[in-house]
């Protein structure tokens, strides 16, 4: 498995507590699976480390809830975006922490593979029939519509599909991630076969703007069957 950051938005602490609790820390990236099998859950830990290159701690529900399960990895868990990754294939990842729950000012992030677990009967979900147009004028409505269907030709169930769209910006790099629930019922599962039809839309005005004329690729996240 290799792990690639592509954007990285790293704000300037306030030094206001509550201000820091709301401004994020964010890396967008790929995870690509070098693997002969289908891989399930990949993941990285990142840490962050100051201008000196020590590591600087950072308490979240995610460190806090490992801790309790007796993991005391430095840093924090980095998951892709799409849960069943096939050999070969790159997936988005995005992640975001408030500068808050971070102890100093960040300099660089760095990223290490995790294990990542071999897929038994996993779904192969394709998507079939994609549209992606503009819709509505310049202004607040502006938006990026993709329609289609997902279909499942795996013999795995894809339980509860999502779409993921990850947009690259003018230098080739993912700089957007956005995902979508395809159905309500997040018990639903799509068997070998059968298939679900889509409408998703992601926002292009403003500082989004960018977004109308970006290259999208577009995933399907399936969620494991217990």
């Amino acid at each position: 498995m290799v792990v690639a950051t592509h954007t990285v938005v790293s704000p300037r602490r306030t030094g206001d507590a509550k201000e820091d609790y709301w401004t994020q820390y964010m890396v967008f990236g790929e995870m690509t699976n070098r693997s002969d099998a289908v891989l399930e859950s990949m993941s990285a830990q990142m840490t962050f480390h100051g201008a000196d290159g020590k590591m600087l701690g950072v308490e979240s529900i995610g460190t806090l809830s490992a801790q309790d399960a007796g993991d005391f990895t430095p840093g924090e868990s980095v998951h892709a975006e799409v849960h069943f990754v096939q050999p070969g294939q790159s997936v988005p990842f995005f992640f975001t922490r408030n500068l808050a729950a971070i102890d100093g000012d960040v300099a660089f992030h760095q990223l290490a593979p995790k294990r990542a677990i071999v897929a038994d009967r996993p779904p192969a979900p394709v998507v079939v029939d994609l549209v992606d147009r503009m819709n509505g004028k310049d202004g607040p409505e502006r938006k990026r519509t993709f329609t289609g269907t997902i279909r499942n030709d795996g013999e795995g169930g894809c339980r509860a599909p999502q779409y993921v769209v990850a947009l690259r910006d003018t230098a080739g790099k993912i700089a957007s991630v956005e995902r979508f629930y395809t159905t309500d019922d997040l018990q639903k599962v799509l068997a070998k076969g059968e298939s679900i039809a889509f409408a998703v839309s992601v926002y292009t005005e403003g500082d989004t703007a960018w977004r109308e004329a970006a290259k999208a690729e577009g995933f399907v996240d399936c969620q494991p069957i217990d």
